[in-house]
């Protein structure tokens, strides 16, 4: 399933895990520090996501705009095509692995 979240959002919900934490503080319930644990953990998650999805996202428009300003014009599918490879070269690059045998 995907869903789309939007920047306010994040900030909401990186308020709320801002609020369960400074209620945490003030408990001794063990069974509410549990829960709240769970919560914190599951909405640190969907931030985490949130922001990975963003900087994949961000690549790929970088990439998009670094072949255009080369090439020009060129279809959709094949601008989103050649971005992917060139953001996969380029992470290959960064981690040494250059795919030569």
């Amino acid at each position: 399933m995907q869903i789309s979240i939007t920047e306010d959002e994040i900030k909401a919900i990186d308020f709320g895990l801002e609020q369960i934490r400074e209620a945490l503080e003030g408990s001794s319930d063990d069974d509410y520090k549990k829960c709240a644990d769970e919560a914190i953990n599951k909405l640190e998650s969907i931030t985490r996501k949130y922001h990975l999805a963003r900087e994949k996202a961000n690549e790929l428009n970088e990439a998009k705009r670094y072949i255009r300003s080369r090439n020009g014009y060129m279809p959709p599918t094949k601008l989103d095509k050649m971005a992917r490879l060139l953001v996969k070269k380029v992470k290959e690059h960064e981690n040494g692995n250059t795919g030569e045998k």
